[in-house]
């Protein structure tokens, strides 16, 4: 509650001034007059000199609806025409009583000494005003002007303030429920409340968390509709259609040993026949056309630019498709996968391929300064950063894997390639390129890796238990559950991605399983098919020790894993989800078979995700 002052002797003409003590004709924030002004610049609305009678040069304001007023704090509002002026008539004391004797009556002041028990049975919808909540600092006090004591009033909201009976204001017998918050209004038409007297000490909320405690129930929510769920409940969930993606079809090509088969092909080349492969699976599984919105492609070897754009317009997608190219190292074509998931997830319902391609045949030679280099460093100046040899023989020697073991788990995944190969559990995963029909480093026996030497002399690991740089290329069609129609797929449950210490990357595919299988809610032992990218034996070994997984466990690439196969870096991580899609979908695993991939990244991480077959 403002207080209202006695206006000081007349010196002269006066400016009107921005926020401060003014003798000026105000009116009503919110009431309608043809002579208000139609916009407000840091003082309240007021009216012009002529249509209030009142000129710089009187002492007193010639009518009695002027005043002294603080000019601040009024915010316009429609109400009906009225003044907030102070009546000097006793009729308009009267009319002023008799208007508010109702409002009084629900809002009335608790005694002194008696706050706590007003306060619990008051009537809900009143709160004190500003007043007599806040202490406000009042300004210079003209020397002419005695002070009056006016006590806090009751505020109500959608009402004006009623003050107390001794020092209550005289005004017109109609007056606007929106005006100043010094001058009352007799005729105010009360509104529902949410708040209860007295109101909290703290400041309002504002926003959609601004519920109130009192009578009135919180606004509902925005109505929306309930999300379709697919057939598949896990942990008590279905899948909501708009944050799922479900692979529908995957497709690969032949991993060839660097310059041999595929050392003609470039990205490209390797990408876009698997791109159509896959589209052309997808499209029959689901019984309609496919639109892609999006591909998606893992390399991090090629000459630059964007191979996922290349490899798009490559496969005839058309130029409204657009590419995006993911560089995670030995990671980057689960990562891809990943991220076609995510953009459907976070509700993009749109088709999309994700996938990687690797041409390690056709990288370009790298040079900085005349100076020949591999690979970029994986860490700033300062950090550990091996070579990736280096780096699996200290993971051998921190995590005790002795050279027998190394030798026998790649002398396994030789054998179960083999297997899988002349079983045909390969021929409906590949793309045959004309230039190679089949992977080409299948079929080495346990006394040739035996015999191999160690790359370092004080190392364990050889040639042989060290996966060979390949070229390759894989693609996958995700979908949203809703859009699948009959179509069998692999719903990507949880994923994840981590970090772990830089001098020994081989690690980092463990906690990146163990994180991905806690956001699934799941256990290890609850998951019935595993594929890891065997960059080496022993790192593969170390992940399994951590894992607390068997080396010869069933489960753990059954049909052979990346020491067999080949390994081409940016695609080798969506080659183990389609290993993946070969193991469960291809082969009639029935619905809720649950299975992980992962894989180590150069400079201390690692990735993995889970899937779910649904039919």
């Amino acid at each position: 509650m403002r207080r209202l002052r006695t206006p000081p002797p007349s010196t002269g003409p006066r400016r009107p001034c921005a926020r401060s003590w003014t003798r000026e004709p105000t009116r009503a924030c919110g009431s309608r007059s043809s002579a208000a002004p139609t916009s407000i610049s840091g003082c309240a609305r007021r009216r012009s000199p002529a249509a209030s009678g009142w000129s710089p040069t009187t002492a007193r304001p010639s009518s009695p609806s002027s005043r002294w007023t603080r000019a601040r704090g009024c915010a316009p509002s429609p109400a009906r025409n009225s003044t907030c002026a102070r009546g000097r008539s006793g009729s308009a004391r009267r009319s002023r009583r008799s208007a508010t004797s109702a409002r009084r009556a629900r809002c009335a002041r608790p005694a002194p000494g008696r706050a706590s028990a007003t306060s619990a049975g008051s009537t809900p919808g009143c709160s004190p005003s500003a007043a007599a909540q806040t202490t406000r600092s009042s300004p210079p006090r003209p020397p002419s002007s005695p002070r009056r004591s006016r006590p806090a009033s009751v505020t109500c909201r959608g009402s004006p303030t009623v003050p107390s009976s001794e020092s209550r204001p005289r005004a017109s017998a109609r007056s606007s429920p929106h005006w100043s918050s010094s001058t009352p209004a007799p005729r105010a038409r009360a509104r529902a409340s949410c708040a209860r007297w007295p109101a909290p000490a703290s400041p309002p909320r504002i926003g959609p968390a601004s519920g109130s405690p009192g009578p009135c129930p919180a606004p509902p929510p925005a109505s929306r509709p309930a999300p379709r769920r697919c057939a598949v409940p896990w942990r008590g969930r279905g899948c909501d259609v708009s944050e799922t993606a479900v692979v529908l079809a995957a497709r690969r090509t032949p991993i060839g040993t660097r310059s041999r088969g595929l050392a003609g092909f470039r990205l490209e080349h390797l990408a876009a026949p698997v791109i159509r492969a896959a589209l052309e699976d997808a499209e029959a599984a689901t019984g309609a056309g496919v639109e892609v919105a999006d591909v998606v492609l893992g390399n991090c070897m090629g000459p630059g630019g964007n191979p996922a754009r290349v490899a798009a317009l490559a496969a005839g997608l058309g130029v409204q498709v657009p590419g995006m190219s993911v560089d995670r190292q030995c990671g980057s074509g689960l990562a891809a996968v990943i991220a076609a998931a995510q953009a459907i997830e976070a509700g993009d319902r749109r088709p999309r391929i994700a996938g990687g391609v690797e041409s390690a045949s056709t990288a370009p030679t790298r040079s900085v300064g005349g100076a020949a280099y591999d690979r970029a460093p994986f860490t700033p100046d300062g950090w550990p950063d091996p070579d990736m040899v280096r780096a699996a023989d200290a993971l051998a020697a921190a995590a005790a894997i002795s050279r027998q073991r190394q030798d026998a788990h790649a002398a396994r995944s030789h054998r179960r390639a083999a297997a899988a190969r002349d079983a045909g559990r390969f021929g409906a995963e590949l793309v045959p390129l004309a230039a190679a029909g089949a992977d080409d480093a299948i079929g080495v026996s346990a006394p040739l890796l035996a015999r191999l030497p160690a790359l370092f002399p004080e190392g364990t690991v050889t040639a042989g238990t060290a996966t060979r740089i390949s070229d390759g290329a894989a693609a996958l069609v995700l979908a949203p559950c809703s859009v699948r129609g009959p179509a069998p797929g692999l719903l990507i449950r949880a994923h994840a991605v981590t970090g772990c210490d830089p001098a020994l990357p081989g690690i980092g595919a463990a906690p990146a399983i163990l994180a991905a299988l806690d956001r699934a809610q799941l256990r290890l032992q609850d998951v019935a098919a595993i594929e890891i990218v065997e960059a080496f034996a022993a790192q593969s070994l170390a992940v399994l020790d951590r894992l607390g997984v068997a080396a010869d466990d069933a489960r753990v690439c059954a049909d052979g894993g990346a020491l067999a196969l080949g390994h081409p870096w940016g695609a080798s991580g969506a080659i183990s989800m389609v290993r993946l899609f070969s193991r469960l979908i291809r082969a009639g695993a029935p619905t809720g078979t649950t299975g992980i991939t992962a894989a180590s990244i150069g400079g201390g991480m690692g990735v993995a995700a889970v899937v779910e077959v649904i039919r």
